[in-house]
């Protein structure tokens, strides 16, 4: 009778670990399922043209800025440290606001929602040259 309670013990705490297992997988599954997780590493414009639902046009010309921003920021690096973060900013910003204004305004609220960067969204955290993010449209 002795041993009995002992099998029990390591059943039950092997039944626990794969009940864990499966519970966290099912859970990340649909996390991952309605968008509550992101999958990690997917680059933004990825996410951008799935998320927002954009029109060849729209994609294209935003590709180019996208494009246009990178051979800028590119430019930049060799400028001071200070100086290049400050630019970069800028640069991210006005590429941000260039952007926004190709999209419709619910795709406009949207990309405020769900991509603004931080810096944008409190710009008391930004730099002190930043100007104030962007209103959502109306």
């Amino acid at each position: 009778m002795a041993a009995l309670p002992g099998k029990l013990g390591w059943m039950g705490l092997v039944a626990a670990v794969v009940a864990g297992i499966l519970i966290g997988f099912a859970g990340s599954t649909l996390l991952y399922r309605y968008r509550i997780l992101r999958v990690p590493g997917e680059p933004i414009i990825k996410r951008i043209v799935r998320e927002l639902n954009l029109t060849p046009s729209q994609r294209e010309r935003i590709f180019q800025i996208i494009h246009d921003t990178h051979r800028k920021v590119h430019e930049l690096r060799r400028d001071t440290h200070r100086e290049f973060l400050r630019k970069r900013r800028e640069l991210f910003k006005n590429s941000y606001m260039r952007i926004r204004s190709l999209l419709t305004p619910e795709q406009q609220q949207k990309l405020d929602r769900e991509f603004t960067p931080p810096w944008m969204r409190h710009p008391e955290t930004a730099a002190p040259a930043q100007s104030p993010a962007p209103t959502p449209a109306p």
